[in-house]
């Protein structure tokens, strides 16, 4: 939007400018991680809808995670006009995938800072996208984000050092991203740690606050 109205008004450019939303972000990053052996805890939150979220596309992510070997446990949390397809399309998965996965719904802000709290990582398998609110969101409470490349993770993610990026429907380096993520549970915290700096630095609604006023 801000390349076309540049073509359109380049009177104007310098009034131009493009800004995230900004989220909460705790003072003080303080939590834990999933230590080695246990499942690594991965989640999705945001509506659940194949227009440009691409939900169903969470299933064979899972799937490529289990035939990887890898432990993990994958919330979906929302709502939206695909709920239902994705009941039905979990319950038709194997018992061994079934088992990993948890559909739940909607839940308030104050919520989500817990589920954010208690997760490893945050997954988006969009094919078009804004800068997603959940995904800065999550990194606010130090959750890895591994994404789909869309236009809003470019300005937020250095791929390997605060997150992860792939190509859109490439699942394979998705779950690859992940599988680093499981084995290597210092690099985990580390890019959770340098997300909630990236996101502290630069998307806190404080900081935003005073930059709209002006």
């Amino acid at each position: 939007v801000a390349a076309l109205l540049h073509q359109a008004i380049p009177h104007r450019a310098g009034d131009i400018r493009t800004k995230a939303c900004a989220v909460e972000v705790p003072a003080h990053l303080n939590r834990n991680y999933s230590g080695a052996g246990a499942p690594l805890q991965i989640v999705y939150a945001g509506r659940i809808t194949n227009h440009e979220k691409r939900v169903y596309r969470l299933l064979p992510l899972a799937d490529a995670l289990q035939k990887r070997g890898i432990d993990f446990h994958l919330r979906i949390i929302g709502d939206g006009g695909f709920r239902w397809g994705l009941n039905k399309a979990v319950r038709e998965l194997t018992p061994s995938l079934q088992k990993r996965i948890v559909i739940e719904g909607p839940q308030s802000p104050a919520e989500m800072a817990a589920v954010w709290d208690a997760a490893d990582v945050c997954v988006l398998v969009s094919d078009r996208e804004g800068t997603a609110v959940s995904m800065l969101e999550a990194m606010a409470h130090g959750c890895v984000p591994v994404v789909t490349r869309v236009s809003g993770t470019a300005a937020v993610i250095d791929h390997g050092i605060n997150g992860f990026v792939s190509d859109i429907d490439d699942l394979e380096t998705m779950a690859e991203d992940i599988q680093k993520l499981a084995s290597d549970r210092e690099l985990l915290a580390e890019c959770g740690r340098r997300g909630y700096e990236r996101i502290s630095a630069d998307y806190a609604l404080g900081d935003y606050t005073e930059w709209f006023v002006k």
